[in-house]
């Protein structure tokens, strides 16, 4: 929600932090799924053993679902002066 907060909204309640909280926990909870879920190969066979499913993500998605469960406001925050 924070490109929703950016563009309307100059200060932010306690409501939007704590949603803002939530979301990005569920982006952790999916990325945390998503590296122990099994999938199909291309030969349509099933891959469950934990090390082969962790690589395939590693290599496949994990980098693009790190970068988007880190939560940005609160890193940006740091480096930018709130008084301004």
């Amino acid at each position: 929600m924070l490109p929703y907060r950016i563009a309307f909204q100059d200060d932010a309640g306690i409501a939007w932090d704590v949603f803002d909280f939530i979301l990005d926990g569920l982006f952790w909870v999916d990325l945390l799924v998503n590296m122990f879920s099994s999938y199909y190969d291309d030969d349509n066979q099933l891959i469950k053993k934990r090390k082969i499913v962790f690589l395939q993500y590693f290599r496949s998605w994990f980098a693009i679902d790190l970068f988007c469960s880190l939560p940005i406001d609160s890193i940006m925050s740091l480096f930018v002066d709130s008084s301004s």
